[in-house]
């Protein structure tokens, strides 16, 4: 009698929270920086963080700029000069993407001011940070 052999793969889940403790400053009034932790729930090893950033965070997702990064943090330069950045950020695994942080603001402007703002129904709020 010849015995088989059955291998099962159980793959992991897509990160199931987002990125934590995300901070934000303004460089200068063209750049700003990000900085933050990996999510609570990694399901695996992250390989990477995608920052989603626009001036108008009405527009959707798909139509926003990224930078995509390998460490817990990013720059992100050439921008407007003393413009208020929106973005949102992103970890994935190789199962797939995490669901998307929060919604937050910076000012490109040396020592710029991070806010939160919270996504309500037809407006915003704003918290500082």
């Amino acid at each position: 009698m010849s015995k088989i052999w059955v291998y099962v793969y159980f793959p992991s889940p897509a990160p199931g929270t987002p990125p934590r403790n995300i901070q934000a400053k303004g460089l200068s009034d063209t750049s700003f920086e990000a900085t933050w932790l990996p999510p609570s729930q990694p399901n695996g090893e992250i390989l990477g963080y995608r920052l989603y950033y626009v001036t108008d965070p009405k527009l959707k997702i798909d139509q926003w700029l990224y930078r995509a990064s390998a460490d817990n943090q990013t720059q992100i330069t050439g921008l407007l000069k003393t413009t208020t950045y929106y973005f949102k950020l992103i970890a994935y695994n190789s199962a797939g993407e995490g669901p998307l942080s929060d919604l937050f603001a910076v000012k490109t402007a040396q020592g710029g001011e991070m806010l939160l703002f919270l996504l309500l129904p037809d407006c915003y709020a704003s918290y500082g940070r």
